[in-house]
């Protein structure tokens, strides 16, 4: 994630040596630690750009023509991506040297089962899960609003958690309230449509998968897929029930840091 050890194991001591009790600092550090990993992602796509852009030596025109224009959508896309992690990391590192957690929001779904998916990245929701518009995804001159996403084991059971700050309020606030309103007896089933459909830093119990039902991993595998397709709209009922079944951790339990559900 670009950290050295002695700095790796100083800051994420309280979420990697101490038990987790979901204090703000340990969501917080979920968090960051989210955010790390997408800023070491987007600066390795920075730093490709230029080997992607020379693929099309000996192309035809056409070819050549249609892929330079799908690298300046793609550096387009990076290069605002970037902004926008740089500008986060600023706020976060703000808070990690301050102490100061008052400006941490978290949503935190406790499952009695450990989640067979583990995940860490972060996403920004541009659609609740009715379907309703959070923020415009369609103009990189425009700032937007993320949260980080990350689920693991946790005592006998495990947990997901989402984390923002103060600032993407307008946004992540709605967004998780939309995610409280659904049905908690298939949240399990809920999360894993929104892992599948946001993050490519995800993995699996291959037990698990091997169990699924075919169309319930074809179904997985295209919203995998269209999350890294840059030419495809956004649903937005990607996120409403589809119909099937693929997880059950058991019952959930909610909490909320820094915010009011209702």
């Amino acid at each position: 994630m670009g950290f050295c050890d002695a700095h790796d194991n100083a800051i994420f001591k309280p979420v990697e040596n101490e038990k987790f009790v979901f204090s703000p600092e340990q969501c917080f550090l979920l968090g960051y630690r989210a955010l790390a990993y997408e800023k070491y992602m987007k600066d390795a796509q920075a730093n490709s750009i230029n080997i992607i852009r020379d693929v099309d030596k000996g192309w035809s025109l056409n070819h050549q023509i249609s892929h330079q224009n799908g690298v300046a959508l793609y550096t387009h896309g990076v290069t605002a991506g970037q902004r926008d992690i740089d500008e986060d990391k600023s706020f976060y590192d703000n808070v990690l040297t301050s102490e100061d957690y008052s400006s941490m929001r978290s949503y935190i779904v406790k499952f009695e089962k450990t989640p067979t998916i583990m995940c860490s990245g972060r996403l920004a929701p541009i659609y609740d899960f009715t379907g309703a518009l959070l923020q415009d995804g369609c103009d990189p001159n425009v700032k937007l609003r993320h949260l980080s996403l990350n689920s693991f084991a946790s005592g006998d059971g495990g947990a997901v958690v989402f984390t923002w700050l103060e600032d993407s309020d307008n946004v992540c606030v709605p967004f998780a309230r939309s995610l409280h309103a659904t049905d908690h007896a298939i949240l399990a089933d809920t999360l894993t449509r929104l892992m599948f459909e946001n993050l490519q830093n995800i993995y699996w119990s291959p037990t698990w998968w091997d169990n699924l039902p075919d169309e319930s991993k074809a179904a997985l595998i295209k919203r995998f897929a269209d999350a890294t397709d840059l030419t495809k709209p956004i649903d937005p009922q990607a996120l409403a029930p589809d119909g099937r079944s693929y997880n059950d951790w058991g019952n959930a339990e909610i909490q909320a840091l820094g915010f009011e559900l209702q």
